[in-house]
């Protein structure tokens, strides 16, 4: 645990608070991703901001201010990525096991139903 900070001050004090707040947002936004496209492409960018985070501890030092950013930071962006991945294995389910033979697109989704005036 020596180059993941946020992960052993995770396991070390009570900052899974952060990390729960982080899964309660995402697991909010990921209610309105439908696509199993975007809900990937939304753990990977939580992926990556952890890791910016993971670096950004590693190469400031002793800046407290800035350590503290970068654990609350990199700690929700770990717990959204978490709450993202849930969701791309509900929609992967959803798919496999839907219906409508696991077609996600738009039309499913959308709440105006067609109109056949036209």
């Amino acid at each position: 645990m020596k180059y993941l900070p946020i992960l052993e001050e995770l396991f070390r004090s009570d900052s899974c608070w952060f990390l729960l707040i982080g899964f309660a947002v995402g697991f909010a936004a990921s209610g309105a991703v439908r696509l199993k496209r975007s809900a990937v492409r939304a753990a990977a960018v939580s992926a990556v901001v952890y890791g910016l985070c993971e670096v950004l501890l590693n190469v400031v030092g002793h800046n407290y201010m800035a350590e503290l950013m970068g654990l609350f930071i990199g700690t929700t962006a770990l717990g959204a990525g978490i709450a993202f991945a849930v969701r791309v294995f509900v929609l992967r389910t959803e798919g496999s096991a839907g219906l409508d033979g696991g077609n996600l697109s738009e039309e499913r989704f959308s709440p105006v139903p067609p109109s056949e005036d036209f």
